[in-house]
């Protein structure tokens, strides 16, 4: 995903621990259903919805006084109800500054 940042320059690099794909449809679901929506899936299910992971990234910078933590994500959305089809592309990008970067 990235690398964390020491004192110096760049430190570890941060990786992920079990299937990403299978944590972010979890988190997906259990938000669409906290919205109100059912979950189907298999023949009786009427429409789609296909989400891709294009880009998750963490990255670090050094400031004077602060430094900066930069979270950069990319999704691609497939959504299909009938004849109804939409295919968009949402992306998320946010930056905090810090005094320690972690």
């Amino acid at each position: 995903l990235g690398k964390r940042a020491d004192g110096y320059g760049m430190g570890a690099q941060i990786t992920t621990e079990g299937d990403v794909a299978l944590r972010v449809r979890e988190v997906l679901a259990d938000a669409l259903r906290a919205k109100g929506f059912k979950i189907a899936t298999g023949a009786g299910a009427n429409n789609t919805l296909k989400v891709e992971l294009r880009a998750l990234e963490y990255d670090t910078s050094a400031g004077f006084f602060t430094g900066g933590i930069h979270l950069r994500t990319m999704l691609k959305v497939y959504a299909k109800t009938g004849a109804q089809q939409v295919e968009r592309i949402y992306r998320s990008e946010q930056e905090e500054r810090v005094v320690i970067v972690p």
